[in-house]
């Protein structure tokens, strides 16, 4: 249900923008929409084209934009940093886009959303979970000054745990995470999300320590008694698990 809300806001969201500008007379909105075609994946191609065709149908159903036709085309960004890029650049080259969706998995929009500033295209997506995305747009040398997420982050997520840490008063934070949980999800996800606290965690000066944990290596009680132990299990300190 999340998913198909995300996607909805996406298309949305770029609806309205279209709405808002000035289009001409029998204008062509071409959409590039890069998902991976894994059905497996819960961004897949198969889970994401319904979406989109419902957003059309609807905006044809009201009569919003009737000079207006949408085109929409699909690419296979198999959720890595290769193929996503050279499926942009081929849309780009064909003339095939007036805006990107997605990439989602946070390796395969980085380079899509680089490069799309120099094309002067939008880059609208629902992932793009990393802290890096957020950073400044405005300046000339910002990475992604074209890209706009439109579902949770990262970001959200570590202010939200350090908000905590601090109205608790905690002072010192054990994170243990696992670096290829969820992977399922999008590429080292957990990583990505510890890398944020850790962002974050820097900024606020706060007092903290980060360990991995490797299922296949190592074992709870053994993480517990030495990595956590009777320094991390006080009154005054915290222990999260960034695993979830």
């Amino acid at each position: 249900m999340q998913l198909g809300y995300s996607w909805t806001l996406c298309s949305g969201w770029i609806f309205c923008v279209f709405m808002a500008s000035s289009l001409r007379a029998k204008e062509v909105v071409k959409f590039a929409i890069i998902t991976p075609s894994d059905g497996q994946r819960l961004f897949s191609t198969h889970r994401v084209a319904p979406v989109i065709r419902y957003s059309i149908s609807r905006i044809k159903e009201l009569d919003l934009l009737p000079d207006v036709r949408f085109l929409v085309s699909y690419g296979d960004s198999k959720c890595n940093s290769k193929d996503a890029p050279i499926k942009a650049f081929d849309f780009y080259k064909s003339g095939y886009v007036s805006v990107f969706l997605g990439p989602v998995c946070d390796y395969s929009l980085a380079p899509v959303a680089r490069y799309a500033p120099y094309w002067n295209k939008p880059v609208i997506s629902p992932g793009g979970f990393a802290h890096d995305f957020g950073r400044g747009k405005h300046s000339e040398d910002a990475e992604y000054r074209t890209l706009t997420r439109v579902g949770a982050t990262f970001n959200s997520l570590a202010k939200t745990v350090i908000g905590l840490v601090q109205h608790y008063e905690w002072h010192r934070i054990k994170v243990i995470y696992d670096g290829e949980g969820h992977s399922d999800i999008a590429p080292r996800f957990c990583f990505l999300a510890a890398s944020a606290f850790v962002s974050y965690s820097k900024k606020k000066r706060l007092d903290y320590d980060f360990h991995m944990f490797i299922p296949k290596v190592h074992k709870v009680e053994d993480m517990l008694r030495e990595e956590v132990g009777n320094q991390y299990n006080s009154k005054l300190t915290s222990f999260i698990t960034a695993k979830h």
